[in-house]
């Protein structure tokens, strides 16, 4: 490695009491030693806070402020920032020793990207799980026609991937409106705007058994998902790739609102009017198609089968 990367490691923070030591432990083991820890504490109510402060680590810099969520948190992070590059980590997730270091031999090897990425599993029910992502199983280099290759989300989750600071402030940072799916709007404006490179290599572990993940709780449709339906207008515009992709995840998504928010019929029918049936899969019109009940009744089915059978 010529050209020695600092990385700045954010950690957003908000009542991961019984998890935030196991993750900043990850990070101290890591076998690359080039990087700051920076813990934006998001008001926690809990012992978070104390629990980091116990590790009694120099490296280790705490940011108190008032809960205004992880966007906010990560924002304030990157801005507090000594250095370019910035690794995210979520307080219950974790790291492989060589993280670091193999994500960094990444960054130098393509080094006119402006975000890197790897592979993660989940951790449920006490076991990890593999996730299937591209068809080469070895690939490491640039991803081009990103938004062909994927169906679902992405390729990497937000404690698998380092962004370059600079580039990610200029194109506006996290959406702080946004309460849940700010992660992917991010990565969606990165792909959109930079060149991005990959490697399909698992070195993140995503903790799916964590006590407070966003995914739990109901959320507000107004302030999430509802921002999926008309902020990408121009980019579907002349992005056929990208207009194909995002009416696709929007039609997945309803899964999601019915998981994840209160919802009533009208809601449901401003969110499907945002859809273009045109560039999806036929059985998705016939869905969106019937009665109000039945949707509801199908979403939660499929949502329950991919809680028990997939993660």
């Amino acid at each position: 490695m010529n050209n020695i990367p600092s990385i700045s490691v954010v950690i957003p923070l908000y009542n991961k009491e019984e998890n935030i030591k196991k993750t900043i432990q990850s990070v101290l083991n890591q076998t690359y030693k080039n990087y700051e820890i920076i813990v934006i504490n998001d008001g926690s109510t809990d012992n978070s806070k104390k629990q980091v402060e116990s590790l009694q680590n120099k490296i280790i810099k705490i940011i108190d402020k008032p809960n205004g969520g992880v966007s906010s948190a990560r924002n304030l992070g990157m801005k507090e920032a000594q250095y370019n590059y910035i690794a995210f980590l979520d307080g219950d997730d974790l790291w492989e020793p060589t993280y670091l270091e193999e994500m960094c031999n990444l960054i130098s090897d393509f080094p006119h990207a402006s975000m890197w990425g790897c592979n993660y599993d989940y951790y449920k029910n006490s076991r990890y799980i593999s996730r299937k992502t591209i068809s080469s199983t070895s690939y490491r280099g640039i991803l081009n026609h990103y938004f062909e290759m994927v169906y679902y989300d992405l390729l990497f989750c937000s404690s698998s991937i380092i962004i370059d600071k600079k580039r990610a402030l200029d194109i506006g940072g996290f959406d702080e409106k946004m309460s849940m799916g700010e992660d992917l709007d991010m990565w969606f404006r990165m792909i959109l705007s930079y060149e991005i490179a990959y490697y399909n290599k698992t070195l993140t572990h995503y903790n799916l058994d964590g006590i407070n993940r966003a995914m739990k709780k109901k959320h507000d449709y107004t302030k999430s998902f509802l921002c999926y339906t008309n902020k990408y207008k121009e980019e579907e515009s002349h992005n056929e790739e990208f207009r194909k992709f995002i009416n696709q995840f929007r039609c997945n998504k309803i899964i999601d609102l019915f998981a994840n928010y209160d919802i009533n019929n009208s809601m449901l029918n401003s969110y499907i009017s945002s859809i273009d049936f045109s560039v999806v899969k036929k059985k998705w019109k016939i869905y969106c198609n019937l009665p109000f009940i039945l949707k509801k009744i199908i979403a939660l089915y499929y949502n329950n089968k991919i809680t028990y059978e997939t993660k």
